[in-house]
């Protein structure tokens, strides 16, 4: 059966307003198989939507006048068209094309460096975004909330998010400046759930690792190892400035305890409901979150990390991979701000304050000792 694109455009906007039925989630699925224009259709759409709805918030637009004027400015037709041929497009699209471009005009907005797709399970739309090795990517849920993901992260939720409930499920690492709404807002994460209303936190949570952490900027969340419902379930309260890691696979005794602060009165009460029995928690207080948030911005705070995890981070950020000729190289302690610089730069500032020389061959970087190096004074 051939299906027109502006039936393709119906289905979109259903699927993105989460109004789809099982049936027609069927028919756009065969529509993908029969004609590859179609899946091009669906993504250009869907940019399309996602850009509007991204920037459209707080700044009014008139759609019916703003169209026709940016149409004859760039000379673009009400037809798409591809090397397939072209269909026509129900106005709707051009409605939301026409607030996208506007608002992106103005400035509004920016590129996001990731990669998202929607796939169907169980007759659900899931969302889901993949940031890939050295990049960082910022995304905006339906909701409001603003997340920032690490490189190689991904992040999914289901199509009645923010409906329904606000549960987003990731892998890797994010920041997130949660828009409080009445409804909680779960990261769930394999190993651990983390729970809010409003407030913003980080979530590092990478399947090679064996340490989740949490680390919170502002306000309270409440970090439960898994399985959450079930009375065996530890739950760990953090406020502002503090950090939870878990380290997984350690089988310690069931204790009923609770840390209560009092060894620093500045901090507030970091409640424990019981000693878990996989996992071990360690908590910090009176942290400087920027030490863990900041890879996020500009200025990237290392701060007395040894050079085998250093290397994890600059893997994912660079896309490159680390190997070592002397095992005790990996211990060496850097400190320091980097400031967008590039692999290189970094491998220079390395080399210049300990005996380590590297070596770029494509993506492959060798570190190896530097027996002539001086240490100035």
């Amino acid at each position: 059966m051939k299906h027109s694109g502006e039936y393709i455009v119906e289905l979109a906007v259903k699927d993105f307003n989460s109004t789809i039925s099982e049936q027609e989630i069927n028919v756009l699925k065969a529509a993908f198989d029969e004609d590859p224009a179609n899946r091009r259709l669906f993504d250009e759409y869907r940019d399309i939507w996602q850009a509007s709805a991204q920037t459209g918030k707080g700044n009014a637009y008139n759609e019916k006048e703003a169209w026709p004027n940016l149409k004859n400015k760039i000379g673009i037709s009400e037809d798409y068209s591809d090397n397939q041929g072209s269909v026509r497009i129900s106005p709707l699209f051009w409605q939301i094309a026409a607030a996208a471009m506007v608002l992106l005009m103005l400035g509004i907005g920016g590129l996001l460096i990731l990669k998202e797709r929607k796939s169907h399970q169980a007759g659900q739309v899931l969302t889901e975004y993949y940031v890939p090795l050295g990049s960082r990517s910022k995304v905006t849920l339906p909701d409001g909330t603003t997340v920032w993901l690490n490189a190689g992260s991904k992040l999914n939720y289901k199509g009645n998010f923010s409906r329904k409930n606000r549960d987003v499920f990731l892998e890797g690492e994010g920041y997130f400046d949660v828009t409080k709404t009445k409804i909680p807002f779960s990261v769930k994460v394999t190993g651990a759930t983390v729970k809010v209303l409003g407030t913003a936190f980080n979530v590092k949570a990478y399947p090679e690792e064996k340490i989740i952490e949490t680390t919170v900027t502002r306000g309270t969340v409440q970090v439960i190892d898994n399985p959450e419902n079930t009375a065996e379930a530890t739950r760990i309260v953090l406020y502002a400035n503090q950090k939870v890691s878990i380290i997984k696979g350690v089988v310690r005794p069931a204790v009923n305890t609770a840390v209560t602060g009092q060894q620093n009165p500045d901090s507030y009460p970091v409640k424990i409901s019981r000693q878990p029995t996989e996992q071990s928690y360690q908590v910090n207080r009176n942290i400087v979150p920027e030490i863990y948030t900041s890879w996020k911005d500009q200025r990237w705070i290392i701060e007395r990390e040894e050079l085998q995890s250093l290397a994890v981070k600059l893997e994912r950020r660079y896309n490159v991979k680390f190997s070592f000729t002397d095992e005790s190289l990996k211990h060496y302690v850097f400190s320091g701000i980097l400031k967008d610089e590039t692999l290189e730069q970094v491998l220079e500032a390395i080399k210049l304050t300990a005996p380590i020389h590297y070596t770029i061959n494509q993506k492959q970087v060798v570190l190896s000792e530097n027996k002539f190096y001086k240490r100035k004074p």
